[in-house]
């Protein structure tokens, strides 16, 4: 692997000092950096929230950031059982997923 990333070096100082038997790290996986994807906002997205991001330059949301979003407006069922088809054809083992739905005031 080439330059070490942001995370690794991070994790790195994080831990320094903790000998190898006492780490709380189980596993690390680095995954190589690739080309930006960017999508629509959501049909449902405010303008004004639109607006916000592009006055700060975001004029487009990551892909990934869009069907976060996209999913979050789901009912919570409908929310897990997409997220867990998503990572079960990649899952070395068995998927839990938590979700919680905290109510707007």
């Amino acid at each position: 692997m080439g330059q070490p990333s942001y995370g690794s070096e991070l994790i790195s100082r994080t831990l320094a000092g903790i000998g190898e038997e006492a780490s709380p790290l189980t596993h690390l996986s680095v995954i190589e950096s690739r080309s930006a994807e960017f999508a629509a906002w959501p049909e449902w997205v405010h303008p004004a929230v639109r607006d916000a991001f592009a006055e700060r330059g975001l004029r487009q949301p990551w892909r990934h950031q869009a069907e976060a979003a996209t999913l979050a407006a789901e009912p919570v069922e409908a929310m897990c059982d997409a997220l867990v088809a998503r990572l079960a054809p990649h899952a070395e083992d068995d998927v839990a997923l938590l979700a919680v739905r905290v109510p707007s005031r």
